[in-house]
């Protein structure tokens, strides 16, 4: 939450969809009323200009150990939080270089986030009756269109795991 008020602010202000954004991640999270407002808190503070943004990092880094995972799922809510308000502005996208950075996500890493986020974006602003092109769904599991079938299905188990409520 400290990094998602962070990333609201660099664009000069936190936009009222940057706020709905961190809003329904709580809801999400179903955090009780007291860690809704620890959240909330913690939003506030990373928007402040008293905010750190490389301590915060190296902790989460440091706390994450070996594991990429987390780290990737953070860089995912931060591009989500971005593309809330029509798209991810130059200084937002400065910033999710930098914090990937680091976080020892190297720029091609980033870049398959990045588009996997935007085609995940694609697919839910669809209406029911709109087709999404292969190509985007491919894009939305991270890997080419020319990925074998061994490939597409690891990628679908990969992200089916890195979305299961039970983790």
């Amino acid at each position: 939450f400290l990094l998602l008020g962070y990333l609201s602010k660099v664009d000069g202000r936190v936009s009222q969809s940057e706020t709905d954004y961190a809003d329904r991640i709580i809801a999400q999270m179903a955090l009780n009323t007291e860690q809704g407002q620890h959240a909330s808190e913690l939003f506030r503070q990373g928007a402040g200009s008293a905010f750190e943004l490389e301590p915060v990092v190296s902790a989460f880094v440091n706390n994450c150990g070996p594991q990429h995972l987390p780290q990737h799922t953070l860089l995912l809510f931060l591009i989500s939080l971005a593309q809330a308000e029509h798209g991810i502005a130059p200084s937002e996208q400065a910033t999710l270089v930098r914090i990937a950075r680091l976080m020892g996500v190297d720029a091609a890493q980033l870049e398959r986030l990045l588009l996997m986020a935007n085609a995940q974006q694609q697919f839910q602003q669809q209406s029911p009756q709109s087709t999404a092109s292969i190509e985007d769904a491919y894009a939305a599991l991270g890997v080419n269109s020319s990925a074998s079938d061994k490939e597409v299905k690891h990628a679908w188990r990969k992200r089916l795991s890195e979305n299961d409520p039970d983790k």
